[in-house]
């Protein structure tokens, strides 16, 4: 007889988000495929001559097609303006920048520590050291 655990409504929900979560592509493709959604659509919409009205100041407001010569030259030109006006954007790139600075530059370190401990244990097992002051542990080193 198997004995089934009975799984709480919780958890099923997390369960269904992580399939759901795994089904998703790469972050990147995403990305790509939203930015190529946003120029087929501003493409259509300018070809179908759609119009809104701006509520603050009630004037009409037209797409702009992104595909067009003048569409691409707005876009390289008002790229830098894009990422500076979002603040939080900003303070994560210098963040990421930082860390990846500090990482990068305590690599060569962090692997230095690592062999020269290494060393220094080997050298302090050899001659048969116990490993710790009054301590009955020995590790013998294979001959």
């Amino acid at each position: 007889m198997s004995k089934t655990k009975k799984i709480g409504i919780f958890q099923r929900m997390l369960n269904r988000t992580e399939r759901a979560g795994n089904a998703l592509p790469h972050p990147a493709t995403l990305f790509g495929l939203f930015a190529l959604s946003v120029l087929l659509v501003s493409a259509l919409g300018h070809l179908l001559a759609w119009e809104v009205i701006h509520p603050g100041t009630n004037e009409i407001v037209r797409p702009v097609n992104l595909l067009s010569r003048e569409g691409i030259h707005r876009i390289l030109l008002e790229m830098v303006d894009n990422f500076t006006g979002f603040a939080p954007l900003g303070i994560v790139l210098v963040a990421m920048l930082g860390i990846g600075t500090i990482v990068a530059t305590m690599i060569p370190y962090s692997v230095v520590f690592l062999v020269f401990w290494i060393l220094l244990l080997i050298l302090w097992l050899a001659p048969g050291i116990p490993l710790g002051p009054g301590a009955g542990i020995y590790y013998n080193l294979p001959v």
